[in-house]
């Protein structure tokens, strides 16, 4: 009977059929194994088994996979998996383990052709199916390792057709690049969204707070994030930075002070959060090019030109005046 050595994390000692040779090769039946099944494992090695006669199943991870006669699979690296037949019925299989090193020749080809293929993240297993070419082309390639093996155990040759198996493997379960942009595309989408959360945050701290004393380092808390990245996400969605910004929403909220209300200049300034009228006065000229008290005189109609800053919208192109102050 044959019996694997599991230890306590579940790790094979995988037994190769020479120390240096990184290759296990054999042909077997599952009457070999206790009650016909072989316990849960895993081992660093890529396992591939195909099915001569009879069926048996794959458990990896949680999935389940039915094998029958001529069907196989590619169980990827350190991922837990057990096997068991059907009804007491034997089941004869070639199964062959790859450590991932053995394909690791250089550096380059273990990043670029390995690493995507055996990383935690990728595919569990593929199932192997000899109705879809490049799947028979792969059991094709397993039967031809066993036979280089049973004829003298070509090492050589092992090695170019297991290259060769790898080639497939990787062009057919890494994605393309079409598939790769996609998915950055995804990714970008996913960081756009989640600063776009953030921003809003900041947004309605600004909206609800603007009539108080408020710092860069304020509206930076309020998202949660540090000053730099504060000025970094206003300047790139709302085309300026936050004390800019933060100005800018409350001489719009002025407007409608001045638009809507009796209200004196002054009275107008401590109202939207500035700190003296003069100052208030002097901001409101360099954005609008009159004074509030000309506005409301004169100049109501400009109202009209100056953009609501809730809808993303500015009166000016971006500015860099960026650094913490007091406004």
């Amino acid at each position: 009977m044959e019996k694997l050595i599991i230890g306590k994390d579940g790790f094979e000692t995988v037994k190769y059929d020479s120390p240096d040779s990184l290759l296990y090769i054999r042909r077997s039946r599952l009457s070999c194994f206790n009650e016909m099944r072989v316990e849960s494992h895993r081992h660093e090695d890529i396992e591939f088994n195909i099915i001569l006669s009879g069926s048996m199943t794959y458990r990896v991870g949680s999935e389940t996979v039915a094998l029958s006669e001529g069907r196989g699979i590619m169980v990827n690296s350190a991922r837990r998996h057990s096997v068991f037949g059907h009804d007491g019925k034997d089941c004869e299989f070639i199964v062959i383990l790859m450590n991932p090193a053995f394909l690791c020749t250089t550096k380059h080809i273990e990043d670029t052709y390995v690493l995507p293929v055996t990383r935690p993240e990728a595919r569990d297993f593929v199932e192997l199916d000899p109705r879809v070419g490049w799947q028979s082309d792969i059991i094709s390639k397993l039967r031809d390792i066993w036979t280089s093996y049973a004829d003298g155990r070509d090492a050589l040759r092992i090695a170019e057709i297991f290259f060769s198996l790898w080639h497939a493997v990787y062009a057919n379960i890494t994605p393309s690049p079409a598939a790769k942009n996609d998915r950055k595309d995804d990714e970008l989408k996913g960081k756009r969204a989640g600063e776009r959360r953030v921003l809003k945050e900041m947004l309605e701290y600004v909206y609800e707070n603007y009539g108080q004393r408020i710092t860069l380092g304020d509206i930076a808390a309020a998202g949660k994030i540090c000053k730099s990245k504060c000025n970094e996400l206003f300047v790139k969605y709302m085309h300026c930075p936050p004390v800019g910004f933060l100005t800018d929403y409350r001489i719009y909220k002025a407007l409608g002070l001045l638009h809507d209300t009796e209200m004196s200049v002054l009275e107008i300034a401590y109202a939207t959060g500035f700190s003296t009228s003069s100052y208030f006065t002097a901001l409101f000229r360099s954005r609008l090019g009159c004074t509030p008290s000309d506005y409301r005189r004169h100049g109501r109609q400009a109202a009209t030109e100056i953009k609501d800053p809730t809808s993303f919208s500015f009166f000016r192109p971006p500015r860099s005046d960026d650094e913490e102050r007091t406004v």
